[in-house]
């Protein structure tokens, strides 16, 4: 249990440190309290170990002249005091730093836009039903730090960590007899499987009107984090079409006529591709950020 501490070179104040996770790292977040000899001065609540140390500091210098090396150690012993493992280099960097490693991804963040990839699927001789999602992010600045640099990067890892979805939009159209044009639109939900071959999705159209619809399009849009391997529709002799977009690939079919209450049902066979984040540096304040999608064989474990 946490327990208060004297600040060095002072018998009447204390700082006490409670720590949400017994893992030391710049994730770190915890509760810091002030005290005197009569009690509770004051506490705070802190997300990240940036914010604690900077309370820690701040509590220190309301008493006594900052010394950086000297909180660095005195924040190194008190957490092994209380079963953590600290890095004190670490701590100290982070006295040193400013706020930006603290700051929300939103605050860092000044523009984003999205990039053409073409030139980098070509060197990478990506499949035509595939894609590299790109875009660019442009921050305030780089800490001149190399950790905490590298700790920023992290986080915007994360946070444009791509999604895998659990369903596939399908929209479709058709005509009717009077030539008035209908335009429906479903969310299809995956059937996912034990391993990496196992994913599927039906979609289709049923004709829940009273007359022969004409001119049916059927578009599913596939996300790219996904390899078909087969796709039929039913006992009707046809073939899509594809059409690559920026997030999707689009599976267009083209029937002429579904009859009144005939479903047209879609069966596709799908495997989930690898994805992965790749941040590079292209200027110090632009960040280059790719989302790649790898196929995978299941019997050799090897990417292709």
């Amino acid at each position: 249990m946490a327990e208060q501490k004297a600040i060095w070179g002072s018998t009447r104040y204390f700082i006490k440190i409670e720590p949400y996770t017994n893992v030391f790292g710049t994730s770190m977040s915890g509760i810091v309290s002030y005290y005197d000899t009569h009690g509770l001065i004051n506490e705070k609540e802190c997300r990240n170990l940036l914010e604690i140390v900077d309370t820690v500091n701040e509590f220190w210098s309301t008493i006594l002249a900052p010394h950086e090396t000297r909180v660095a150690r005195w924040i190194e012993e008190y957490l092994l005091e209380i079963g953590i493992a600290g890095d004190y280099n670490l701590l100290l960097r982070l006295l040193r730093s400013d706020d930006l490693f603290g700051e929300d991804l939103d605050d860092i963040i000044k523009e984003t836009k999205e990039v053409d990839t073409e030139e980098i699927e070509k060197a990478f001789e990506i499949d035509e039903d595939n894609k590299i999602l790109g875009h660019e992010i442009t921050i305030t600045r780089l800490p001149e730090d190399e950790y905490l640099r590298n700790e920023l990067l992290q986080k915007l890892i994360e946070d444009n960590k791509y999604n895998v979805p659990s369903t596939v939009k399908s929209r479709s159209q058709f005509k009717l007899v009077n030539g008035e044009v209908k335009k429906t639109e479903r969310e299809n939900p995956l059937g996912i499987g034990e391993t990496l071959k196992e994913v599927t999705l039906v979609s289709g159209l049923k004709n829940e009107e009273k007359e022969v619809i004409t001119e049916v399009e059927i578009i599913d849009e596939m996300p790219y984090c996904f390899a078909i391997e087969n796709m039929e529709i039913g006992d009707l002799e046809i073939q899509p079409t594809k059409d690559k977009k920026e997030k999707v690939l689009e599976i267009i079919w083209e029937i002429p006529e579904i009859q009144p209450n005939q479903q047209v049902e879609i069966n596709y066979k799908l495997s989930k591709r690898i994805n992965r984040t790749i941040l590079e540096i292209i200027e110090n304040e632009v960040i280059a950020v790719l989302n790649t999608f790898e196929n995978i064989s299941i019997s050799g474990l090897e990417f292709k």
